[in-house]
């Protein structure tokens, strides 16, 4: 079966299949032993590259109420990224990796 994968070129590192988010993925500084992300489609890598190159996204949140006698909540307006020197489109490619059995 074929899988796609963003590597970085001048390390060789892939995006690691982490927990904490794509975005703060920094292939300059070593990741431990994760496992690259993996995509069934092209495409999906393409646009997670574009948004990795954005920058580290985080989510704007505010607060709301009901009324002055209803307690406040936190509700999320959206997400931003907040650019990152350094990332460059020309560093990553899209590779295409077959799994298998030996």
């Amino acid at each position: 079966m074929r899988y796609y994968a963003i590597r970085h070129k001048p390390t060789g590192r892939f995006m690691p299949e982490t927990c904490k988010g794509y975005s703060y993925w920094d292939p300059l500084h070593l990741n431990g032993a994760y496992p690259p992300r993996l995509f069934v489609k092209r495409r999906s890598a393409a646009n997670a590259l574009t948004c990795w190159l954005s920058g580290n996204w985080s989510r704007i949140t505010g607060t709301e109420s009901e009324g002055w006698e209803y307690p406040s909540y936190t509700v999320v307006l959206g997400t931003q990224p907040e650019p990152v020197l350094g990332r460059n489109r020309d560093d990553m490619e899209v590779v295409e990796m077959s799994l298998g059995q030996p």
